[in-house]
């Protein structure tokens, strides 16, 4: 989920999917995403329909969400999912 006040690289690369880009472009439209200088910046909640939705929209590029994002234990998504349980206190997303 993005959360309001979080940071997406304004940038994108090459290999950023045609879906994340036009997904990027609905979020600038429509206020969920703003640029902020050389930045862009969640200024609403925003659920994701996947992990690598999420983590391709926040990096501006192709990206494997399960890999990617990290709970403050330093665990992976992917191994969160398999494990089936939560750290003590909310957990926090690091891409």
């Amino acid at each position: 989920m993005g959360r309001p006040g979080s940071k997406a690289r304004a940038r994108t690369t090459p290999t950023i999917p045609k879906g994340t880009l036009a997904l990027r472009e609905t979020l600038l439209k429509s206020g969920v995403l703003r640029v902020d200088a050389s930045t862009l910046v969640f200024a609403s909640d925003y659920s994701f329909t996947s992990a690598s939705a999420a983590a391709a929209t926040v990096i501006g590029a192709s990206a494997n969400g399960r890999i990617l994002w990290k709970l403050a234990d330093g665990r992976c998504y992917a191994d969160w999912e398999a494990e089936g349980t939560l750290p003590q206190g909310e957990p926090v997303a690091n891409v």
